[in-house]
């Protein structure tokens, strides 16, 4: 009797410690989810500021950091990088590279990826089997790949003026169906 009495202890333990772990992976797959979440905001006012930025450029005639600061999410002072300096020579590329390096010097693209690395290493640190999780872990791998796309276009876009709100608009819609996918299991 003993020993069945063991036996029984040795399992319930074993059970709980296994839904222990699968708890505290889903704790941590949440947690990831709602900072990528805060992640894609500050991206989006990246790229939608470059956006701006560039509208603003062709057009706009009056090219100062004042008036720029009115269009993008930065203030006048804020705008500080050098290219901010040759905005009154009237070049659309002026007004985008100032904010752009103003946000560079600031230190923002610098963050998002520090962030983003700190993320990635936490995904790889889950040890799981459960299919579930190994699934909800695939998807935030693709949140993550779709964030670092995604700022690598705010941060230097090699495509023109009239294709750049599209493509914003192309990862915007990215991001929301990656959420759908994942909201209903780690809101």
């Amino acid at each position: 009797m003993k020993k069945f009495a063991l036996l029984i202890m040795v399992l319930l333990t074993t059970i709980s410690l296994s839904a222990c772990g699968s708890k505290s992976n889903m704790e941590e797959l949440s947690s990831i989810y709602n900072e990528f979440g805060d992640i894609y905001d500050e991206i989006d006012v990246l790229a939608g500021d470059m956006y701006s930025a560039w509208h603003y450029g062709i057009y706009e005639d009056d090219h100062s950091t004042s008036s720029l600061a009115w269009e993008v999410s930065l203030s006048s002072s804020d705008l500080t990088a050098d290219a901010c300096d040759l905005l009154l020579l009237d070049e659309f590329s002026y007004c985008v590279l100032c904010v752009i390096d103003s946000y560079k010097e600031l230190g923002h693209y610098d963050d998002i990826r520090t962030s983003l690395d700190e993320i990635k290493d936490r995904i790889k640190a889950i040890e799981t089997k459960d299919e579930e999780e190994l699934d909800l872990i695939e998807q935030l791998e693709d949140y993550y790949s779709t964030l670092v796309n995604f700022l690598e276009l705010a941060e230097d876009y090699d495509g023109s003026f009239s294709s750049l709100q599209g493509d914003i608009q192309d990862y915007r819609n990215d991001v929301k169906d990656i959420e759908s996918g994942l909201d209903f299991d780690l809101e």
